[in-house]
């Protein structure tokens, strides 16, 4: 989704107009557990223009997955698809976050600034916390800086600096922030001395067995669900790995891996 108030708006109304509609399309792969019904799951799935998914239904010892597969676009599901999850990121960079926290590294009400290379030098770092960010109270705001940093590769500093980017002192409202997660990334890096992608396979991946990734220049673009844009859609424009994910994350860079724990889980 885009990270201004102003495009998130316009990117809403344009969706039902721009986008093209699955209804019609759509065919199912059912496994386990058998589904009948799927008029009102197609519904929904048409309703929210989803291209492409895989659900799985538990109850008790029954189970069914259901992977679902679009024509126009082409968007194939399989037990081997993977699919970038977004801000679910955010849960997962929390997660990482507690349990750096179990170990000593950190703790959720201690300064940032001191943690982050030059972060002393930044006032608007003052009273911000892991809490503040994990909770999206550090009173700092996504702004069109936050973009053209990751597309340039630019560092956190870059995006702090900018017009516009705190809205309140640390812990005074609420106020959704990718930019805060991502610094949130950066910290991780700093505390641990690795780079993110490794210790979100060290910390949560392995542990759960999770057939999960953070840097996506390692995965295979064949058994991705591919992303359709809107504004307007058009054949063959899908993105499988954005420009940021193609970035290595194999070393720690918490000057610049701002971006990723926001919303780049495969």
């Amino acid at each position: 989704m885009p990270t201004t108030l102003m495009k998130n708006l316009l990117y809403r109304a344009a969706l039902p107009v721009l986008s093209p509609s699955p209804k019609g399309q759509m065919s199912h792969t059912v496994s386990g557990h058998p589904v009948s019904g799927l008029a009102a799951y197609e519904q929904l799935l048409a309703r929210h223009h989803v291209f492409g998914a895989t659900l799985l239904l538990r109850d008790g010892d029954r189970q069914a997955v259901i992977h679902t597969s679009t024509l126009i676009p082409p968007h194939t599901a399989a037990d081997i698809t993977l699919y970038r999850v977004a801000s679910i990121t955010k849960i997962a960079t929390a997660l990482v976050t507690l349990i750096l926290c179990e170990e000593g590294l950190l703790t959720l009400d201690m300064p940032i600034a001191p943690l982050l290379p030059g972060g002393k030098d930044e006032p608007l770092l003052d009273g911000v916390t892991p809490r503040h960010l994990l909770s999206h109270r550090s009173g700092l705001r996504d702004t069109p800086a936050y973009a053209s940093a990751l597309d340039k590769g630019d560092t956190w500093q870059t995006v702090l600096r900018a017009p516009g980017v705190q809205g309140s002192k640390p812990g005074e409202s609420f106020a959704y922030c990718n930019f805060g997660f991502g610094l949130m990334g950066c910290v991780l890096e700093a505390v641990s001395g690795q780079s993110i992608a490794a210790l979100f396979r060290e910390k949560l991946f392995k542990p759960l067995q999770m057939r999960a990734e953070l840097d996506a220049s390692t995965l295979d673009e064949d058994q991705m669900m591919p992303i359709t844009r809107v504004l307007p859609y058009r054949a063959g424009t899908d993105v499988t790995i954005t420009p940021l994910g193609r970035r290595p994350l194999a070393e720690p860079d918490p000057l610049r891996h701002f971006g990723h724990t926001a919303g780049a889980m495969y």
